[in-house]
């Protein structure tokens, strides 16, 4: 079996090279996309982690607040407390 070498339309070629650039750029892209979405999750994790620890300090001082406040409602049944004069306003029986 003997091997013929034919000469391609310069068209064909052209379109091949045209055709093999754009595939080659999209595989560059998709690279570069999946390294953009690697350092986005990332990104996202350290936002989640963020949220958590803000939500347990936001739960520790609600937590704080509730407690403080059953003990004066004790002290001070109906009181009500006016914390820009530093007060608690109650009556007295």
């Amino acid at each position: 079996m003997a091997q013929i070498k034919e000469v391609l339309q310069t068209e064909v070629i052209e379109k091949l090279k045209f055709n093999q650039a754009q595939a080659n750029e999209a595989v560059v892209n998709l690279g570069q996309i999946e390294l953009r979405i690697i350092d986005l999750k990332d990104e996202l994790d350290a936002v989640q982690q963020f949220k958590e620890d803000v939500l347990k300090s936001y739960k520790m001082a609600v937590d704080t607040i509730n407690t403080e406040l059953k003990v004066l409602e004790e002290k001070y049944p109906n009181g009500e407390v006016d914390l820009n004069e530093g007060v608690v306003i109650f009556e007295k029986e």
